[in-house]
């Protein structure tokens, strides 16, 4: 299993969500996506390719998303960028609405001024908003991402059909970890899931396996 906190494995996960600025990963491992997506808010800073390509992937896969699940990980002591995470949010907003995020913009977001970032790009109005300076939000997608790669991947195809998101994440671990006989207290704490939500769906997933 990837390590997340690590970017070496970040990126091989990014390579599996399509991203064409990652070191290839040819074989499916299994990570977690919110947990991904935290991680992104320390690792994207890596470089401007890397930067651009994880704004673009924030923004598509923002529908498929857990709040909950961001607002567990990150309240479990992740040492992250708030504004950052801010602008993340903003992108994540044009895709699903602030609602669903209203929870995230005020217990984790900070507008702090920074020192300009990547100052060789025209500033984006979204970034300067969160006390920075950057590029601009690069389009087309398919300039960093791999659609069909993304679209394909195990999670995100799973979280797309509209599957809960604890059946979702249950039956990836149990697929992807190649160890079906995983005990439930350790999806628990990989999925960031509670115990109960994860021992319903593993029953309801054996009724229909």
């Amino acid at each position: 299993m990837l390590n997340l906190a690590e970017f070496k494995d970040w990126d091989l996960a990014f390579s599996q969500l399509g991203s064409k600025v990652s070191e290839l990963n040819r074989e499916d491992e299994w990570f977690d996506l919110e947990e991904f997506f935290c991680f992104g808010i320390i690792h994207s800073l890596r470089d401007a390719r890397t930067f651009s390509a994880f704004s673009n992937l924030v923004k598509f896969i923002a529908p498929i998303l857990a709040p909950f699940k961001i607002k567990k990980i990150l309240a479990s002591g992740i040492d992250f960028d708030r504004s950052l995470l801010g602008y993340y949010l903003d992108l994540a907003s044009e895709s699903i609405g602030r609602s669903q995020l209203k929870d995230l913009y005020q217990d984790f977001t900070k507008a702090t001024p920074r020192k300009i970032y990547f100052s060789h790009f025209m500033p984006d109005k979204r970034y300067s908003k969160w006390g920075r300076l950057g590029q601009p939000f690069a389009e087309p997608i398919e300039k960093f991402i791999d659609k069909r790669k993304l679209l394909s991947n195990y999670h995100v195809m799973r979280r797309f059909s509209g599957v809960k998101v604890v059946y979702s994440d249950v039956k990836s671990f149990q697929e992807l970890s190649k160890n079906q006989n995983v005990s439930l207290n350790e999806i628990s704490r990989r999925t960031h899931h509670d115990y109960a939500s994860v021992h319903r769906a593993d029953q309801s997933l054996k009724i229909v396996s």
